[in-house]
C-alpha cells in the first residue's frame, strides 16, 4: 500500500477548506496536516517544520500584486509541490505560476488525479 501524501491547505474560507480536507482524508491518498486561514509568518514557520508534500493555497488570500509570486514565496519556505484553488477571482496567469491547480468544481476522483499527477512530476 502506497503511503499518503501530506498536505497544508492554505485557504481562507473555513467551509471550503473543511470540505475540501474531507474529501483528500476520505480518498485515502493523502492525510492533511494543517490547515491556515491566512498566510503569515506562523504559517511559513509551521510549513518549513513539517515540509507537507503538498501546499493548496487559494491565491485570493494574497494581495493582487502578490498572487503572481506566491509560488516563489512559498519555494523560499517548503519543498512543496504548490497547487493553486481555481475560484471566481483567479486569473489564467496567476495559475500558470503554480504546479497545478485544482476547481472548486472537481470531483473527488479529478482531485486526487490532479494532485498525483502534479506530485509524479
Amino acid at each position: 500500500m502506497e503511503s499518503r501524501k501530506t498536505v497544508a491547505l492554505i485557504i481562507p474560507s473555513e467551509i471550503i477548506a473543511k470540505g475540501l480536507a474531507s474529501i483528500l482524508e476520505d480518498s485515502g491518498s493523502f492525510s492533511v496536516l494543517e490547515v491556515f486561514h491566512d498566510y503569515s509568518k506562523t504559517c511559513e514557520t509551521r510549513l518549513r517544520g513539517f515540509d507537507p508534500d503538498v501546499v493548496i493555497i487559494d491565491p485570493v488570500i494574497l494581495d493582487f500584486r502578490s498572487r503572481k509570486e506566491a509560488r516563489n514565496m512559498l519555494a523560499d519556505v517548503c519543498d512543496s509541490i504548490v497547487i493553486a484553488l481555481d475560484g471566481p477571482a483567479v486569473t489564467e496567469d496567476v495559475l500558470r505560476q503554480y504546479d497545478g491547480s485544482i476547481s472548486l468544481y472537481d470531483r473527488q476522483d479529478e482531485l486526487v488525479r490532479k494532485l498525483r499527477n502534479a506530485i509524479d512530476t
